[in-house]
């Protein structure tokens, strides 16, 4: 990636996340908050802090599957927004930071070109499955 393209690609980081910053807290569903964004730049991290309502437990035996389906849900997201592919394909990582109301770490996301692609394959593989 040349010099152009790499400032590029930070100042677009650091626009994306104070418009991430400037409408929280965001309700992205269910409940589920974005709180927060920062970029972390030597790392090219795009680091999103969401919050999970009390109505979404998730007991410990459940966990890997719960942010298996997370991972897939985000992905597919990311799917409809050219920026963020862009933003993977030059090596950045998005990461998801998710605590529960109570600020307790719930669990933590990344997601990096080879997962978004690894997410993708199964989700086309499930899909061709169900036609």
């Amino acid at each position: 990636m040349n010099t152009t393209t790499q400032l590029a690609l930070i100042t677009w980081a650091r626009m994306t996340v104070a418009q991430l910053k400037a409408s929280a807290p965001q309700d992205m569903g269910e409940g589920v908050m974005l709180t927060d964004a920062q970029f972390i730049e030597p790392q090219s991290v795009i680091q999103i802090t969401v919050t999970l309502p009390d109505t979404i437990e998730v007991a410990p035996e459940e966990k890997e599957d719960f942010v298996e389906m997370q991972t897939g849900m985000i992905c597919m997201g990311l799917c409809n927004d050219a920026s963020s592919i862009e933003f993977l394909e030059n090596g950045f990582t998005f990461k998801y930071v998710y605590f529960d109301t109570k600020g307790n770490l719930s669990h933590e996301i990344e997601i990096t070109k080879d997962v978004f692609l690894r997410m993708l394959q199964e989700i086309n593989e499930a899909m061709a499955e169900e036609e």
